[in-house]
């Protein structure tokens, strides 16, 4: 079960991009957008669709032998939470 950040329900799964290069080495994709740097994650399947063309241009300029693939992780566990301190 993953919190949503308003904390009024749960997120069942959780969309990205991955990257896996010949070496068989993945990870997370990421691309600068008006935030800074940002992972190519979202909570709905219409949220990361928006992250579409940037996983294209990230295709096209990556390394022969690396694929991009959109997933879908569906089963997850709240391992540690950190909350701001309250300070008063």
């Amino acid at each position: 079960m993953i919190i949503d950040l308003a904390g009024t329900g749960e997120i069942k799964e959780i969309f990205a991009y991955i990257s896996i290069d010949k070496h068989k080495k993945s990870g997370i994709c990421g691309g600068i957008t008006q935030l800074g740097l940002t992972a190519l994650v979202a909570n709905t399947k219409k949220g990361i669709l928006k992250f579409e063309e940037m996983a294209q241009k990230l295709q096209f300029e990556s390394e022969e032998g690396t694929n991009i693939y959109l997933i879908r992780y569906e089963l997850a566990e709240i391992i540690t939470s950190i909350n701001k301190k309250n300070e008063g």
